[in-house]
């Protein structure tokens, strides 16, 4: 079981989860980081109320898992709709998206342009050698609001809206040493764990075993669906591998290797079956 290890598929997939997203859903009185619907911002002057709904979606950066090849950008996926209450739009400027990495004191802008039903979508794409982890994206619009004859400047200047990952790519392989006892015998369940990494300045980037991380043991009866009870812990050792010693059990051994800002989870199965020769 592995991510989507195909840049177009992901991406098509982030497009149209955005575009699902800012159909459905409410106003957000305060902006939050890591909301699972879009978030909005509203700003009421002299009584129109102006709302900018904004999504935006990380990105995980995959390889090729048999040699060194040039890794695509991250592209964070963003989609923005704008509207208002008791008036309507009759013009945008100073539209932009200000994306931060937290941390850093530095601050991009990207203009935007607003079609004629005021929404926009696209991306923002990143060098693959830019550093993985938070990123806050924000949003500055101005725009004029007309109701009757009184005319209103709205201004949106928010720089945390949403907050995303823009992470890399890792790859777990499991295996248990007596698959066809299922009576409490003794075995090893053993493996690799291997991440992305990205070198710099070229972009190149290829997976390497990756010694330190925490690799979390569960079993389960279906690796599909239901609960999964967990065992224990263990950590890579310098050659990126992890062993260790279980009791045979009917089902599948689980290996989850803990991700965090920089680098995504993953997990791989091995089973233990009676007779299956697996």
């Amino acid at each position: 079981m592995s991510i989507i290890r195909n840049g177009l598929t992901r991406k098509a997939l982030a497009g149209t989860t955005l575009a699902a997203l800012l159909l459905v859903g409410g106003a957000v009185a305060v902006p939050t980081a890591a909301t699972a619907a879009p978030v909005v911002i509203s700003d009421e002057v002299n009584g129109t109320v102006f709302r900018a709904k904004l999504e935006a979606l990380g990105d995980v950066l995959i390889g090729n898992t048999e040699k060194s090849t040039q890794i695509a950008p991250f592209d964070i996926r963003y989609a923005v709709a704008l509207g208002t209450e008791g008036g309507i739009v009759t013009d945008v400027s100073a539209a932009q998206l200000t994306l931060q990495r937290v941390g850093s004191t530095s601050t991009r802008r990207y203009p935007v342009s607003f079609d004629d039903g005021l929404r926009i979508s696209g991306g923002i794409e990143l060098p693959p050698t830019a550093v993985p982890g938070k990123y806050d994206v924000g949003l500055e619009v101005t725009a004029t609001v007309k109701r009757g004859s009184q005319v209103t400047t709205h201004t949106v200047d928010v720089p945390r809206v949403k907050q995303v990952l823009l992470r890399r790519d890792t790859i777990v392989s499991a295996k248990i040493s007596n698959p066809e006892d299922t009576n409490s015998e003794p075995g090893t369940f053993s493996g690799t764990v291997k991440r992305l990494r990205v070198h710099y300045p070229t972009g190149i980037g290829n997976y390497r075993l990756a010694g330190g991380v925490t690799v979390r043991i569960y079993h389960t009866m279906n690796p599909f669906e239901g609960d999964a009870t967990y065992v224990k812990s263990v950590k890579t050792n310098g050659a990126g591998e992890f062993t260790t010693t279980v009791r045979a059990k009917a089902g599948y051994w689980k290996a989850v290797a803990v991700g965090n800002d920089q680098y995504v989870w993953e997990h791989d199965f091995a089973g233990q079956h009676s007779g299956c020769g697996c």
